[in-house]
């Protein structure tokens, strides 16, 4: 129930325009800058490019089939289901239960001999046999303020048959009763005891669904992360192809100018020796490339999707559409103490610990309890006719009776009550800590998005110069100005401000899905309610 209602939220939630997700471009790939090319390409029959092929797969299908596939959040929410049963379980303690018992029995009891009081037999007792049977049957339950109850039945046949010679007695005993019993603790047991097994369950309820959230907020992140790790590899892909192939027609113009006497030997075998160097750095890449497909195909994939984990995975959102509004540290905070799951999921610990120490201080306490019971008897020749006088309330009987019980030593009781104080305290620091954790995150989150947003900024315009530098430096070459030396470090300055300002830009779509998540509002963005089950003030139903 609660998995089913969970994905249902997340699998048909609307995704905000303007949302850490970005812009989804349909068939095409991201818009990319001029000076970002070189990702492989499948060329057509007529030799022209045909572009990418694999799997399209944006942002917002990555997670949506995270959620119906990631292993750890479905076993998350199956945590949350079964603290829900358990909870259902807890009201158990409150079950009427129907009880009867029929007993028959025979005893046989020998003759004894004469006696002689003096000189005078006084007789002795003859051979008897007693045939009992006994028919006892009620219900019996506990209400929520801890008083116990019972409606019983009784009734019952006794035979006795005296054998004597030459002549035998026989005679028969109907008896029976009703009555109505309750018992009410004064002082252990009571009311605060009797619920506190309920109330455990539904914090565990609470608590395990928390849990649950915790995992996805971590799913999400994880996977919005290797998603953008994955459009990282793949245009770092397409930046080593293009840095090799730069360098192969800078060796090329170095070839051609050796041979025109313009250039030494010494140039080409540089040349020779970058487009080698380039060539293991495109290896890397592409293995990167391959493992960041990896990386996010775990997280998405259903495991009895084997097959897809061989094709290509193609992200098509665009990651420069990112909020601009980004919140003050102070509100950032207090949004994250409030909604964070973590911090109220060590809230309801230490709640959940307060609810350990009343159930530990009930079994400190002296047992006291009043019981009052009332019920009607009945006897007549048989055993139906017996039962039909249960109404006879004029043969009725009732009683008042005090238990009172104390132990002398109590020291099982004692330290318990010390042991879940010392529990409560550990939970009320773990608690702290917690929150502490959480607004030291939203501080470090809050900057990152800051310096990632100026990382970008200052990234853009060094490629700008470097393309400039580079620009010119291939036009001196052209006329013999330049050395292909200084033309393959510009070359190389400009690859490595590319691949700077790419990775800038990743950066703050990562940061941005940080910062929500250290709020605790990423699974906001994806029309997510927290779930709050709504448990049951009253004994649920049994539904099979």
């Amino acid at each position: 129930m609660i998995i089913q209602a969970l994905l249902a939220a997340l699998l048909t939630a609307a995704f905000p325009n303007d949302t850490l997700l970005g812009t989804e471009h349909g068939k095409a790939r991201p818009a990319l800058p001029s000076s970002w090319q070189g990702v492989p390409q499948d060329a057509d029959a007529d030799g022209e490019d045909a572009g990418p092929t694999g799997l399209e797969l944006s942002l917002k299908d990555a997670i949506s089939s995270a959620f119906a596939n990631n292993l750890s959040l479905r076993g998350a929410l199956l945590d949350t289901e079964a603290s829900l049963q358990g909870f259902n379980a807890a009201w158990g303690d409150f079950d009427t239960t129907f009880f009867t018992t029929v007993t028959q029995s025979s005893n046989t009891s020998p003759p004894t001999d004469t006696n002689f009081v003096g000189s005078a037999a006084a007789g002795g007792n003859p051979k008897a046999i007693d045939d009992v049977f006994t028919l006892s049957s009620g219900f019996r339950g506990k209400w929520q303020t801890g008083t116990t109850w019972e409606l019983n039945a009784f009734a019952q046949t006794r035979e006795n048959e005296q054998r004597t010679k030459p002549l035998s007695s026989r005679s028969e005993v109907n008896t029976g009763n009703w009555r109505f019993q309750l018992t009410h603790p004064l002082l252990r047991d009571s009311e605060d005891f009797a619920m506190s097994g309920v109330r455990l369950a539904a914090q565990d309820v609470m608590i395990a669904s928390l849990d649950g959230e915790i995992t996805a907020n971590s799913t999400i992140q994880t996977v919005i992360t290797n998603y953008w790790n994955l459009v990282f590899s793949l245009q770092d892909a397409g930046t080593r192809d293009l840095s090799v192939e730069l360098a192969s027609d800078l060796l090329s113009v170095t070839r051609r100018k050796y041979e025109q006497g313009i250039q030494n030997r010494i140039d080409v075998i540089e040349a020779e020796a970058e487009v080698a160097r380039r060539r293991e750095e495109q290896l890397t890449a592409h293995n990167t490339l391959e493992q960041a497909m990896d990386d996010l195909s775990r997280l998405v994939y259903a495991p009895s999707a084997l097959d897809q984990w061989a094709g290509r995975i193609l992200p098509v959102t665009d990651y420069t559409v990112l909020p601009e509004d980004v919140p003050t540290m102070q509100t950032a905070v207090a949004v994250a103490l409030e909604k964070r799951p973590d911090v109220i999921r060590a809230r309801l610990a230490v709640e959940r610990a307060d609810i350990e120490i009343t159930r530990a201080k009930n079994g400190a306490k002296n047992r006291l309890d009043v019981t009052g019971q009332y019920g009607v008897n009945a006897q007549n020749d048989n055993l139906s006719s017996t039962i039909r006088d249960y109404d006879e309330v004029g043969n009725d009987f009732g009683s008042l009776s005090l238990n009172f019980e104390m132990s002398l030593g109590n020291r099982q009781s004692g330290y318990t009550v010390r042991r879940r104080r010392i529990e409560r305290e550990r939970a009320a620091v773990s608690k702290s800590e917690i929150e502490l954790n959480a607004i030291a995150e939203v501080r470090q989150s809050t900057r990152d998005v800051s310096l990632q947003t100026e990382r970008v900024v200052a990234t853009a315009e060094t490629t700008r110069l470097r393309r400039e530098v580079y620009e010119g430096e291939i036009r001196r070459l052209e006329n013999d100005l330049s050395t292909p030396f200084q033309v393959r470090e510009s070359q190389r300055d400009l690859l490595e401000a590319i691949d700077s300002e790419l990775r800038a830009r990743l950066d703050l779509a990562v940061a941005h899905t940080q910062l929500k998540a250290s709020q605790g509002t990423l699974l906001d963005l994806f029309g997510y309610d927290r779930y709050e089950p709504e448990l049951e003030e009253s004994p649920p139903a049994w539904d099979e």
